[in-house]
C-alpha cells in the first residue's frame, strides 16, 4: 500500500496465554532483523485474561510488553476491560465436563468474559 511493505503473521495462543509474550517477542525480533523495512501486522488469539497470575497471562501485563516494543493494538491504548471483551461464553450442561457448566442466568457473572483475541 503506497509502497509500504508488510509482514503478516498470526498466532493462536495456548489456553492461558502464557506463550503469547514469547511468541510476540520472537516474531517482533525476527521482523526487525530480517525485514527491517516492513511493517508487522500480527493477528493474535492471545488468550489474555483480565487478571494476571502465575497460571494466566493478564491483559495489562501483555499490553505493557507490546507497547514497550513500539507496537499497538486495534483496541487502542489502555482499553477499559469492564466493557471490552472478545470472549463471552459459558459452558452449558450439554457437554461432558459438568463441573465447568454454568446456568444461563449466571453466564454474565460466572462465564468467561475476557479480551483474548
Amino acid at each position: 500500500i503506497d509502497g509500504t511493505k508488510f509482514l503478516l503473521a498470526s498466532f493462536h495462543g495456548d489456553t492461558n496465554g502464557l506463550a503469547t509474550k514469547p511468541v510476540l517477542l520472537a516474531t517482533h525480533t525476527a521482523c526487525r532483523s530480517s525485514y527491517p523495512d516492513h511493517r508487522l501486522i500480527f493477528g493474535l488469539d492471545a488468550n489474555t485474561q483480565r487478571a494476571h497470575g502465575a497460571g494466566s497471562q493478564g491483559w495489562h501485563d501483555f499490553e505493557q510488553m507490546f507497547a514497550g516494543l513500539g507496537l499497538g493494538s486495534c483496541w487502542g491504548p489502555s482499553p477499559s476491560l469492564q466493557h471490552c471483551w472478545t470472549t463471552r461464553s459459558a459452558r452449558t450442561y450439554i457437554q461432558p465436563q459438568l463441573q465447568k457448566a454454568v446456568a444461563a442466568i449466571d453466564a454474565a457473572r460466572k462465564g468467561d468474559l475476557n479480551l483474548k483475541d
